[in-house]
This record gives C-alpha cells, structure tokens and sequence, in this order.
C-alpha cells in the first residue's frame, strides 16, 4: 500500500522539521482524504502532525516576516518581467499585480485570491502568446508555490480557510456549462456558497446542503463535474470534521528567538544613543552650550521619528529589510567614524 510505504520512508528520515517532510506528509494526508471516512482519526492524526513540522520547518527559516519579505521581492520581479514583454499598465494581469504590491500585509486571504487571478491570466496568456510561453510558465509556477505558501501559513496561524473551499466551488461552477447544472444542484451550491461559515459544529443547513450535492452529482449526465463535485464534497467534510480540532497555535521557538533579538537592539541602542546625545555633545563642546547641543541632536531625533513609520515601512516593503537594515548599519558606521577623530577630546577649558 502506498500510504504504508510512504510513512516507512518518513520512519527513516533522521529530521522530520523540514520542507520535503512536510511535503510527503501533505501527499498522505491526500491519499487518506481519498479513502473511506472510516479513517478520519487517521487523517486528523496526520494533518496535525503536517501543521506542527511546517510550523518548526518555518521557525529554522528565521519566521514567516522573512519569507513575506521574499514573496514581496518575487512579486516585485514578476511584476517587472511583465511590463518588460510589453503588456500595458491598464492589463488586468499588471493591477493584480499591483494591488498585490500595494498590500501592506502578503499574508490575508485577499492575497491568495489574487494569486490565483494571476494564475489564472497568466495560463490564459500563455495560450495567446506563444512566442513567450516559457516566461509565462515559469512566472504561472512561482505564482502558484507562493500561493501554497502563504496558504499553508493562513491554515499553520488558525486563520478560517472556508475561502479556499469556497473558492474551489466557484472554479467548479464556472466550468460547468448551464445545461449540465440542474436548477435543483444550483441552488444547493448558492446556499452553501452563502453560508457565513462552512465548519460551523452541528450546522444541520451545511449538512444537509452536502447530503443533497452528493445526491445530486451522482446522478448527473457530466461524469467529470460529479468526479470533481464530490471530490469537494468530501474535502469538505472532512474539514468541517477537523477545523474544530486544529491545534491552536503556540509560542515556537522562533518567536523566543525574536524576543531575544529585540532585548538585544535595545540594550545596544539605547547605551550609544545616550552617549551621542550627551556624553559627546559635553566632550566636544563647552560645557555651556552641552544643554542647547544635546538638544539640538535629540530634536533630529525627535523629528525622524516622525517619519520613522511610514519611511521604513515603505523602504521595507518596496526593497526588503536586508537593504534597510544594511543602510541603518553603514550609517551606524559613519557616525562612528565622524566620532573617531575626537575620540580622546575633553571639554574646552574655562577661561576667566
């Protein structure tokens, strides 16, 4: 049995915290979603088990702000390849694009249902524009493991993921021509579209709204739209078994780590900040003008701050914390250097 075989292959592994793990578990989990519902303790098993190693997978790559730092650089380079095999500005492709850009936060549902539009246009183009195809595929590839990506990450934080389903349906009933959609399974589709949530316990309205697209597909004409309806079905069912049970999520190892790095900033910070506000402004000065000197340097201060928060929250968001943090220390080394020619000067002498 495959199943067995693939969990033995896991048994071997000596690190199960890292991402091709996680993805063989994810083709387990798959395989049991296929099964009998006989297995749901199984799958439930399974799928927390996958969870918890993506969670430790993402914590030994330094959390998931890095990770949004690349997607954004990817998204970033995407969206320049684009304009470079010359589509206009007002493409729908180029404002997905972005609107993507423009978010302040990658990883909210709204990203991922963007994603999937640029998918979506890039497979359309893909088909009208063979001279490029090769781009197109391999930007349609990147594309789609960033939208797994931050998927994955929504399902790891506990966010509600009844938009994928929801999605899924939408994809489903697209496709299907009218004719092939009796009015009684369209309706049962709209209600369960317009649920307010798909993994509410004892929901008798979901339930039965499953029960009847099941019986329904089953007696369709089209084999392919009842493959695929019941195939969601089934995913369905089994989230609406296991969401209620998902493990929340928990202080990592990483977030310990990020507590550190930020004790450490500030204990090195705040120590040559008071040194160059005060200890330097009296060393370098009449003792005198040390007040009016002081002053002067924690005003720039004061006044930077004002645009702290929207100028690194822009330069980060536009070239990655990296180029910022680089900038921040080079210009931590010019005001040494500056500071180093008077390393040794003691106040002017009082004259009468």
């Amino acid at each position: 049995m495959r199943i067995s075989s693939d969990l033995a292959q896991l048994a071997e592994q000596t690190s199960l915290s890292n991402p091709e793990s996680v993805e063989q578990l994810r083709n387990i989990v798959e395989q049991l979603d296929a099964t009998a519902a006989a297995n749901i303790d199984a799958q439930i098993a399974l799928r927390t088990m996958m969870i918890q190693l993506r969670k430790v997978a993402r914590s030994e790559q330094l959390t998931f702000v890095r990770a949004a730092d690349v997607y954004k650089e990817r998204i970033r380079r995407i969206n320049r390849n684009v304009e470079r095999l010359g589509f206009e500005k007002d493409d729908p492709l180029l404002e997905t694009l972005s609107a993507i850009r423009k978010t302040r936060r990658i990883e909210i549902s709204v990203t991922v249902g963007r994603l999937s539009k640029v998918e979506e246009f890039l497979e359309a183009y893909a088909e009208e524009r063979p001279d490029i195809v090769g781009d197109l595929v391999q930007m349609r590839d990147e594309i789609r493991q960033t939208r797994l990506d931050i998927t994955n990450y929504l399902e790891d934080r506990g966010d509600d993921m009844s938009f994928i389903y929801r999605a899924q349906l939408s994809e489903i009933t697209g496709r299907a021509s009218p004719a092939g959609m009796p009015n009684e399974l369209a309706a049962r589709l709209d209600d369960i579209a317009d649920a307010a949530t798909l993994f509410a316990a004892g929901d008798s309205a979901v339930e039965d709204g499953l029960s009847g697209i099941r019986s329904a597909a089953g007696r369709l004409q089209d084999a392919e739209l009842a493959a695929e309806l019941m195939e969601w079905v089934s995913a369905l069912e089994f989230a609406r078994e296991y969401e209620p049970q998902r493990p929340p999520e928990k202080i990592t190892a990483a977030h310990w780590v990020m507590v550190a790095c930020l004790f450490l900033i500030g204990f090195f910070l705040y120590a040559p900040d008071s040194q160059i506000a005060v200890a330097a402004a009296i060393d370098f000065g009449h003792h005198k003008g040390a007040s009016s000197v002081s002053g002067f340097i924690n005003g720039c201060g004061a006044i930077s701050a004002i645009f702290g928060g929207v100028g690194v929250g822009t330069i980060a968001q536009l070239y990655s914390w990296d180029i910022l943090l680089t900038v921040f220390a080079f210009m931590t080394l010019l005001a040494g250097l500056l500071l180093l020619p008077k390393w040794h000067t003691v106040p002017t002498a009082e004259t009468e």
